[in-house]
């Protein structure tokens, strides 16, 4: 009789231990979900990943300094400023090009508003002889500075397409870069200048 009580009360102990191992290895569902949170919804998960992928805005891309001089040279003897004024038009052109011309004119159109406004403009031959561009010039009757471009300086650019027209900020950084831009991007890009100088 006291064997039997013996032997039960050793099996129920070894029946409360072995439960109670069975329980701290294998926590119920709530318990799971406080510690590891609720399980991963699907499109949260997809969202996530979007997240991720999103690349920082890049920086401000700048316009490789600028050389020039008064007749066609390798280096040129002069740099542009940029923080002299508060935007620039950089405008690479050719005297034979006909699109060059009609850049002028409109420059020309808006020369008071861009000293008012204090916009830079300066254009820069990159094909021509100090004869081609003093005809143009007579021509053309340009309002605004118009040099040679170093070669140091149209290397730079990698051979850019002519004419080719930048609208540059006072540190010399790109926002807006035109390639053989048409006569209603050109008003385009001055309406853009007017608009971030009017206030």
């Amino acid at each position: 009789m006291f064997i039997q009580k013996y032997k039960l009360l050793i099996l129920s102990l070894f029946l409360v231990l072995h439960s109670g191992a069975l329980y701290s290895k294998e926590p119920d569902k709530k318990e799971k979900e406080q510690q590891n949170g609720p399980p991963p919804n699907h499109e949260e998960a997809q969202t996530e990943k979007v997240k991720k992928k999103i690349l920082p805005l890049p920086r401000h891309i700048f316009l490789p300094k600028v050389t020039y001089s008064r007749v066609p040279t390798i280096e040129g003897e002069d740099t542009l400023n940029f923080s002299k004024h508060r935007f620039w038009f950089v405008a690479m052109m050719a005297s034979w090009n006909v699109r060059s011309a009609d850049i002028t004119k409109i420059f020309n159109s808006h020369h008071q508003e861009f000293k008012e406004r204090d916009i830079g403009v300066i254009g820069l031959f990159s094909q021509n002889t100090k004869l081609d561009v003093e005809k143009w010039r007579e021509q053309n009757k340009p309002l605004f500075d118009n040099y040679f471009a170093s070669r140091n300086f149209v290397d730079s650019l990698k051979n850019p397409k002519i004419p080719y027209v930048w609208l540059i900020g006072e540190k010399g950084e790109i926002l807006l870069k035109l390639e053989m831009p048409t006569v209603q991007q050109i008003d385009a890009s001055i309406e853009k200048s007017f608009t971030l100088t009017g206030f």
